[in-house]
Parts: structure tokens; sequence; C-alpha cells
């Protein structure tokens, strides 16, 4: 499409909110963010020494949408392009002289429906803030045009008590609560950290630092009274943020700290959500210390930060922390809130990839009930770059402009708010489709984690598509039957449909995440290392080269307060877990972590996986993978120019009883400090 190019006049220049410059291009806003509704014009406006500009739009997936050339009168011109349609949008201009470019930029913009007013109360959806930190406040509106009706941030116990006994909020933090509060949103407030009046300034581990805590969390209900509804104690006390003698027991410590923070803040507001545990990850046996303390007697709703590399798994993690509540507190789990997940990814396609885990993601917990979630991060900030929903006040792409995330966050808002989850349609395990009823209306969420996905839809009425970035198409059934092909970017179906069916598949033989287990041989998977000796557990072969499968020794069922894996004392660092193996090394040579599966079938198997190592530091780490302890693929990751994540897709005949070893060692140097390594297998059959 052509763009209609206007003469901007002096006053609509004036309303130009923002601008970043060039020597002979300079964009500025007409929104701030470029986030338009659907029913506003988007506007790009554009100073320039050249005489044309010459622009183009892309859309999330990458297909051109608008062109143009716009001519620049006055050293100005405002470019339109005429979309006709929701989504996030790429921008490129060049300003052109005497038929030569003399100046390029980018932008990206986004068109959104108005979101619809929502009771705080009656939403789940949240994201992360730093208003504590110093952020400004314009930034608000683009929360509440997402249709996000929460944030959480922070009101630091060393600011508001600077003097013992005496609570002072500055206008930093009380200014803050009051644009929120002008737009509708509620503050999640955590309870941080440290206060150098107490305890020498460590983590309070002494009844009177545990009460100087209490009052404090007390002094922020009595200032902000119902605009604060729930209150988050600590953050992350099993990861970074305890230290001095409370970081030697941090169950017992944050416990006693957590009783009398609750006990504090029920006496002045009994109607205030108390949200305990504050752990990053799931890290089950660590909660289980803390509820063997007592702590779930303390807490309203348990608070956990559920980082991972995959979105998938995520809802067995909530599953088995339910059931662990379930244990302590007489079969019954209490809500869980998610306050805190991210993902970052500086790649190219990086921020594409997160809109699509944020779908993922979000639409996982949903199926669990899980109470209330915040997407970590507002916008970009500091090192947490490409983690934003926007990109950063200074970004030379523009104030505030729009990554794929935040439109892909608004378009869920917009359809799965005030949902009930209702169930996972059958499919096979690739492929993931999950019923919701909203107002009357059955939505679902579908995506395929190895696409494509072919399912049909039985159904006598149309059925409205909304794909990831909010745009609708309407297919019709033909014989009663709508056909779509899943990918890994995840799509809403609407409407009423009597039944969902996949086309076959190649069957999933074994999965190294979805079978993974404390016993040897489960699931057909067992777990060990080679350490060189060449004494293994098989047929007593000598052997005949630097690895044969003889050589492969079983590893012990063990867990730390992170979660269990399978490791050996002797060796270290070594483990394998969930997500993720770790190698070692002695003074005679590289320890590999090994996962090994024996084949049930005769013929030709797929094999697909992902390998991603999770420092740069260090040597770098390589994997292998093995068949019979012959090598048939190997990838060095993480150091100097190598890269530290890649896909593999593998054919590989196979006979019953065939092993396969999927092996993490060291990098050259045995350097294993930053060695942590994912290496997943799906081992699939033809049908």
């Amino acid at each position: 499409m052509m763009a209609r190019v206007l003469v901007l006049a002096l006053v609509a220049f004036a309303q130009c909110r923002f601008a970043w410059a060039g020597e002979d291009l300079t964009l500025a806003q007409a929104r701030l963010g470029n986030i338009f509704l659907s029913t506003e014009t988007v506007r790009i406006p554009v100073h320039s020494s050249g005489t044309s500009i010459a622009w183009s739009a892309s859309d999330f997936f990458g297909t051109q949408v608008a062109e143009g050339v716009a001519t620049v009168r006055n050293g100005r011109a405002v470019i339109e392009p005429e979309l006709g349609r929701n989504g996030y949008f790429e921008m490129t201009l060049a300003a052109k002289r005497a038929g030569k470019t003399v100046a390029e930029a980018r932008t990206t913009f986004a068109v959104i429906p108005p979101a619809e007013p929502t009771d705080p109360s009656q939403s789940r959806f949240g994201v992360m803030t730093h208003f504590a930190q110093g952020w400004d406040t314009d930034i608000v509106p683009l929360i509440a045009k997402a249709g996000i009706r929460h944030i959480r941030d922070e009101q630091y116990w060393n600011s508001v008590e600077k003097t013992l006994g005496e609570y002072r909020f500055s206008e930093k933090y009380t200014g803050y609560m009051r644009v929120l509060s002008e737009h509708g949103i509620e503050p999640l407030i955590i309870m941080s950290f440290t206060n150098k009046l107490y305890d020498d300034g460590l983590t309070p581990y002494t009844d009177a630092g545990r009460e100087g805590y209490a009052k404090y969390g007390r002094a922020i209900l009595d200032r902000y009274g119902e605009q604060i509804r729930a209150l988050e104690v600590w953050n992350e006390y099993n990861g970074s943020f305890a230290d001095g003698p409370a970081a030697e027991d941090r169950p017992r410590y944050y416990t006693q700290m957590l009783e009398r923070a609750y006990q504090e803040i029920k006496s002045a507001r009994p109607d205030a959500q108390v949200l305990g545990a504050a752990v990053v990850k799931v890290p089950l046996p660590y909660l289980e210390r803390l509820f063997d303390h007592g702590a779930l007697d303390f807490m309203d709703a348990v608070a956990v930060h559920p980082y991972r590399g995959e979105p998938e798994g995520v809802e067995r993690e909530i599953r088995a922390l339910k059931a662990l509540m379930e244990r302590y507190n007489h079969g019954v789990a209490k809500p869980i809130w998610v306050t805190e997940y991210g993902r970052k990814d500086s790649s190219p396609g990086g921020r594409h990839e997160t809109a699509r885990y944020l779908v993922r993601l979000y639409t996982l917990l949903l199926s669990e009930d899980v109470e209330r979630i915040y997407w970590y991060l507002l916008r970009d900030y500091a090192n947490f770059e490409a983690m934003g929903l926007l990109h950063d006040a200074d970004s030379p792409l523009g104030r505030y402009v729009p990554a794929p995330s935040y439109v892909a966050y608004a378009t869920l808002i917009r359809l799965l708010d005030g949902a009930r989850y209702v169930r996972r349609e059958p499919t096979d395990s690739r492929t993931r489709i999950y019923l919701f009823e909203n107002d009357g209306e059955e939505v679902r969420v579908g995506w395929s984690t190895a696409p494509p996905s072919r399912v049909v839809f039985t159904t006598t009425s149309p059925l409205t598509v909304t794909d990831i970035m909010g745009e609708d198409s309407v297919l019709y059934p033909v014989n009663g039957q709508v056909v779509l092909h899943l990918t890994d970017t995840p799509v809403y179906v609407r409407g009423r449909v009597t039944a969902v069916q996949e086309s076959r598949r190649d069957e999933v033989l074994a999965d190294s995440a979805a079978d993974f287990g404390g016993a040897q041989g489960e699931n057909g998977w067992y777990y060990g290392h080679y350490d060189g000796d060449g004494r293994g557990e098989g047929d007593g072969a000598e052997p005949s080269g630097p690895y044969t499968d003889d050589d492969f020794e079983q590893l012990a069922w063990d867990h730390t307060e992170w979660g269990h894996h399978w490791t050996d004392d002797e060796f270290g660092e070594l483990s394998l877990a969930l997500d993720v193996a770790h190698p070692s090394a002695t003074e005679a040579g590289a320890v590999w972590a090994v996962r090994r599966w024996k084949s049930p079938v005769d013929g030709t198997v797929r094999i697909v996986g992902s390998i991603r190592r999770s420092s740069s530091r260090g040597d770098g780490s390589q994997a292998r993978i093995l068949v019979g302890g012959a090598e048939v693929f190997s990838a060095d990751l993480g150091s100097g120019d190598r890269r530290s994540e890649l896909e593999y897709d593998l054919r590989l005949q196979v006979s019953k009883g065939t092993i396969l070893d999927f092996a993490v060692t060291p990098g050259p140097g045995s350097d294993i400090h930053y060695d942590a390594t994912s290496l997943t297998a799906q081992i699939l059959y033809p049908y």
C-alpha cells in the first residue's frame, strides 16, 4: 500500500511527544511509544534535511505490508501507513537527497484494539516495573493501554525508615503510586530489603530485626491504605537476596521473618494478602523445608518465579507444588502467584521468540489456575536488555517503542481476561490445545512444539482465528470441518467446536524432558557418566577407543534445595537434572554427563532436540550423541565465536537394544565452572 503524505503544520509537530535524532533524519512520536489504538490513524512524523523519505513496513512474520516515498516539505513530513489491521510492525526509513541516501532510521510501532475496562481484582495480568528505582511515570498509560491491571514494584525499607521508628515516603514513591491510582492500576509491593538500622544492615535475623521489618510492612499499608491489597515478603530469599547469619539456614530464618510480618500485616489489615516463599524458580526441596517450619500458616498465597528455558513443563512444576502444599495443608493447596518471570534473548530473532514464549507460558500457567502472573519486565532496563515489553526510554528506535511481546500480551489479555480454563484437548504430546470459556464463548489456544501439526476442528459454524499479534481471520467449515496447521507460534481459535482431531504424526518413542525421573531405566532412560577409566557396566570388553557403551557408569539420585538430580559426590559438579547437564573433570581428564536410552524398536528413528549453554564464560562445553559408542554428532558450544544455542535433527538406523548416549563434556581446557548445558532429545518413530 501507498501512504498519504502530509505536510505538517507547526502546531501538529508541537503535539509530537518525543523525538530521537540523526543529523539528516529525525523521527518523532504522534503517540507515546508509537502505540496506536485500532480506532486511530497511524502517524510517524519525520524531520529531515533530505528531499524525500523512502520507507517500508513489515509485520511480525516478516511480511512487507506497506511501503512508499514521502516528499519532505519545509523539512517535515508525516507517514501514515494504510494498514487496516492489528499487529506489531517494524519500519525502515531512508532520507534521500539528489537520489542518494543521506540517512537511515528504524523504528517499531503497534496497532491494538482498545482495552476493555476491568476491575483489577478480577484480572490476573501484571508486569514488573522499577519506579522505585527512578523510572519516569510517563510510561504508565502504556501499561493500561495493553489491558495490564497490576504492577509489582518496591518501597525500599532503607529509604522509608531512615530514623528508628519514623517512616517517610518520598515523592518518588508517593508520586508513582498516585499515577498508578489515576490509571486504575493496582500495585503489588515487595517488602524489600534490609535496613542499616537493624541487624547491621544484614537480612533480618534477630527479634529486633524481624520486628522492624514487620513494622515497615505495616507502615506501607498505613501510608497507602486500600490502594494496596497485597504485600510480598521479600524477593528471592533462596537466591541472591539473603546474607549474614540468615543465609546459613534460609528456610528457618525466612519463616521466622514471615511469621512476624504476617502477624503485623493482618493486625492492621486482615483483608490484605500476604505472599510468602518469594522464591526464584520452583525449588521443591527448599519449599518443603519452608513448609516443615510451618511457613504455609503465615501466607495467603505462595509466590514463585519459574524462570526456565522452555515454557512447556512449567505446568508439571506447578502441579508438583500444589501436591506439596496439599501434603502440608490438610489436602488443600493455597493459591499460587507467579510474581516474576521473563526471558532474555538478545539474538536477532530473540524478541519474536520471547513473544511466542510469553503466550505459551501464560497459557500453561492459566491452565493450572495460577491466580496472578507478572511479566518481567515492562521495559528494557540496565542489564535487562531485550526483556522488556517495550524498548527503553533512550532506545535509538524511539522512546518506549513496542517489542513483539507487548502486542502478544495485549492480545492474550483481550482474549483470555476473565476466562475459565476447561481442559487440554487430547492430541499428540507435541501439540498443545487448551480450551477456555470466556463469557459463553469457547476460546482455544493452540501451538505445536514440533511443527507442523495438522488439526481438524469439527464445527457447523465459522471459526475466528486470531494470530499472536491480534489480527483476526474467519474460517468457514467445509463438510463440517475447519483445518489448521499449528506451528510454534500460538494462535487463538474462537467458536463452538464439537471435536478436535489431529492427523497422525510420527510416534514419540522417548522425550528426555517429559520422561525424566528418579529411577534408572524408567521410560527407557538411564543416567550416568564416563570418566575415561574404561571400567563401565557393559559386557566387560576392553575399550576399543576413547569411548564405548561399556564405559557408562550409573549415577545416584539426590537433591539440593533447588531440586532433584542424578550425581556422584566423587566428581564435584557432575549432575544430570530435568533440563540441564553439568560435566566435571578430574586430574585424569574430563568426566562426561550422559543420558542413555535403549531402543525398543528396529528401523529408522528421527532424533530432534536443542542444545543450549547457559553461560558464555569459561572455555565452552561440548555436546555429543553416540550410537553404540560411535559418535554420530558433536557440537562445540559457548566460547569464543562458538554458538551457545543450536538445534539438531538426525535420522539413524537402530535395532532393539541399540544404545544411544547423549553426553555433555567439558571444553578443551576442562574448565567446568560454567558448563551447565541443556541437551534435549526427542526420539521419533515414523508411522
